[in-house]
């Protein structure tokens, strides 16, 4: 397995990393990479709670505001309005009722609540072995654009006479992706139908992430959605 710490691709150390998703239409997934003993280094909140503030964007009004367990570092929220644009803020209040904010997250916008007609996606081999921060590290873009920069790449890796950059290059062999197995994985792709995705897709959908809290630190209330 290749080292990404052998790749001069890293983030610098402590910056907060914080990534959100419409998971279905009335879902969001956040995910986040934060040092939280570093951030309460001089003073922890009162409360010894971390909330995640879920504003839509059109108005920038906050929908709903919910208690996290900090180390847990994901979990699911429930919006009101599918087809809609949101915003996280992940923070805590200290002292009293003022906030102080640790990460902010892209515009998130949430799915359709049901399957158009025209099927446009990004296809890209994910190595299970690297986390998500380590994928942002690697391929150096935003959480936004982290599945089209990667599919490019691997379209450009398969795609007759193309010629790889010494960098793609190097990304390839830092994940240890062969261009015989990406090959193979987009052509098994090309086969699937959008019958076959949408099934697929609304299989996946159905997936619950475990919590990391039981492996990770404790000493922090777990928040409820």
């Amino acid at each position: 397995m290749a080292q990404l710490a052998d790749a001069d691709v890293l983030r610098s150390p402590g910056e907060p990393a914080f990534f959100a998703v419409g998971r279905d239409p009335s879902t969001i997934f956040a995910c986040w990479y934060i040092d939280w003993p570093a951030v309460f280094a001089r003073k922890a909140p009162a409360d010894k709670r971390v909330y995640l503030r879920v504003y839509r964007d059109a108005e920038d009004v906050e929908e709903k505001r919910v208690p996290v367990e900090p180390m847990a570092g994901s979990c699911f929220i429930t919006v009101s309005n599918c087809k809609s644009r949101y915003r996280l803020d992940i923070g805590y209040f200290e002292p009293g009722d003022f906030w102080n904010s640790v990460a902010t997250s892209s515009i998130i916008v949430m799915p359709a609540d049901r399957v158009s007609e025209s099927f446009i996606a990004d296809l890209a081999t994910l190595p299970l072995h690297l986390s998500f921060e380590r994928l942002l590290n690697l391929y150096g873009g935003s959480a936004e654009n982290l599945v089209g920069i990667i599919s490019r790449l691997q379209r450009r890796a398969v795609a007759q006479g193309a010629q790889l950059t010494a960098r793609e290059m190097e990304i390839l062999k830092a994940i240890n992706l062969s261009l015989s197995s990406i090959v193979t994985d987009w052509r098994a792709a090309s086969e699937i139908d959008k019958e076959k995705m949408a099934r697929r897709d609304a299989a996946l959908l159905g997936f619950n992430l475990t919590s990391l809290s039981q492996r990770l630190g404790r000493g922090w209330p777990s928040g409820g959605l």
